[in-house]
Parts: C-alpha cells; structure tokens; sequence
C-alpha cells in the first residue's frame, strides 16, 4: 500500500500509487510517503522536495522609450541609427538581464527606408565585458518587406527568429545596416535617458555613442528583444504544470499541459523534439538526448532541465 502526505498541497494526502496534486501557493514543500506489504510500514520523508515557482512573463525589454522618439540625419549623409555616409556597418543596443531567459522575437520601430533593394541582418550579439562580442543568432528580412510596413516614422516591425535564441545574462541586440538602400530605427532624444546604443564602425570595430569619438549622444535605439525567463526546477508547479524528475535520465513527465504544444530545445537554440497536443499525463522519452541542458517549452513558457545519466 501507499500512503503519501502532501503538507500544502491539493489533495494533502493520496493512497494511489502515482498520485497529480497541485500548489496553488508559491514555496517550498516537504513529502512524505509510507509503503507496506501488510506487515512492515516504511516511511520517508523528503524535505523541500517540491519548489512551486511565481508565474514567469515575458517582456520587451526597453519598451516603452523614455522621452521622445525620432530620427537624426548624419552630417555626412543617411542616418545616426542606420545607414549613413561614415560607412558604419552595425547599431546595437545594451541589455542589461539578471538570469537566463530566451529570445524568439525582436520589435523594433521604423525610422527610415530609402527602397526595396537590399537585406538587414537583425542580430543578437554576446555580452563581452560590456561590448558587443560574438554574435549568436541573426534573422534576415528583405528591405521590400521593411518597406511595405513603413508609412511614417515610428512604424512597428516584428522581427521573429527561426530558433529560440538563448541568452545568459547580458546581451547586445540590434542590426547590420542595409545591404542596399538606406534603413534606420528610430531612437530616444538626446538627453532623455542614458545611453545603450553602440555602432560597428567600417573597421568592425564597436563603439558608444556617447564616446567624444562617436556622436556624444546619449540615445537608445527603439530595438525591443522580448525576453522569456528559463527557470530552473526541481519539481516545478505553474498554473497547474508540473514537470519532473530533474536531473532527468530516460524520460520526463509533464502534467496538466493538455493539448499544448511541447518543444525540447538544445542549449543552440535548435529544436530536437516537437509535440502537438500533448496529453493531460504526457511522457517524453529522452534516451537518446546526450548529457547535458536542455529547455523545455510549453506553449510560451520556458524550463530548465538536466540530462545526467
């Protein structure tokens, strides 16, 4: 027989031998279960074994600007925030992010396109102490798409990246300027906020834009990433999910996830494992997944998970 106790939980005690319970309540929680074979009754008590974790959102990071949003002509032709006369090859912004999240989508607002010819790169770039390092995703779009989303300065564009991009810590995103015709973002006043806008000169080399070197301006492009938080787990409780065991070796099981869609990400970025509609009680076999991390997406929400056999 089984006779298990959960202190917090819904329901709080259970003689089935693989009982669902739900927290509605962030925390910590104990579990206790006791097993008999009629004669001997062996209990064990498992301390702050279940973590129950506040509902995790996604945001877009540096939205809404501070102050007014405009464009600035460069003296020497084009556009501070894009393509201008000075050859600059990139524009980025600084993110500053506590904690490991992920990327899938980039807004950004419009300031300028000059015509349809030509490709921008939207990027996102590693954090190297405190200047744009290696980049580690990027998303082409064709300016004639740029151009038939653009009426008037300040126009919104949805950049969407074909893999979850993922990010620990801080992080640079932004753009390698047009290939062809002339494109540019629209950015803070100057003076209206601290600066986090960078630019690649035709050296390739990253500067500020508040360095005397640059344009001494204190600005931030309108780039918004939209970050969603990974969370690490134990047993993990939220809105009624639970995911577990973790670490995990063969399989892990997913409760009250019915009818979402299920992804298994490596830690590029790439999609290994793809579920549509996935049960009330779904099992996943994970044996052939190498040791290591892994990220688990239900619909819009991102878990952390160890392999380690």
């Amino acid at each position: 027989s089984w006779n298990w106790s959960f202190p917090g939980g819904t329901p709080n005690s259970s003689t089935a031998q693989n009982p669902t319970v739900t927290y509605n309540t962030a925390g910590t929680y104990n579990v206790s279960l006791t097993i008999s074979d009629g004669t001997t009754p062996i209990t064990e008590t498992k301390t702050n074994y279940i973590t129950v974790a506040e509902a995790a959102s996604c945001i877009f990071l540096h939205y809404p600007l501070q102050g007014t949003e405009r464009i600035y002509l460069s003296e020497n032709g084009g556009y501070l925030s894009g393509n201008n006369g000075y050859g600059d090859l990139a524009k980025a912004d600084y993110f500053q992010y506590g904690g490991s999240g992920t990327i899938e989508n980039m807004r950004i607002h419009i300031g300028a396109v000059d015509g349809t010819n030509g490709n921008v790169e939207f990027a996102i770039w590693e954090n190297n102490g405190g200047t744009p390092g290696s980049k580690i995703a990027g998303k082409t779009i064709t300016m004639a798409e740029l151009s038939s989303a653009f009426n008037e300065e300040g126009d919104p564009f949805l950049v969407e990246f074909d893999n979850p991009v993922i990010i620990e810590g801080n992080f640079f995103a932004g753009f390698f300027v047009s290939t062809g015709d002339a494109f540019a973002v629209t950015t803070t006043t100057n003076g209206d906020g601290p600066n986090t806008a960078w630019e690649m000169w035709s050296d390739s080399k990253w500067y500020p834009y508040d360095s005397s070197d640059s344009w001494g301006f204190d600005l931030t492009h309108a780039i918004f990433p939209e970050i969603c938080p990974i969370v690490d787990v134990d047993l993990y409780s939220k809105n009624k999910i639970m995911i577990f065991p973790n670490p995990a070796s063969d399989n892990i099981t997913i409760i009250n996830a019915e009818n979402s869609k299920i992804q298994i990400i490596n830690i590029l970025g790439k999609v290994i494992y793809n579920l549509e509609n996935a049960e009330l009680y779904q099992n996943i076999n994970i044996s052939r997944l190498s040791n290591g991390i892994y990220f688990v997406k239900i619909n819009s929400e991102v878990y952390k998970i160890n392999i380690n056999r």
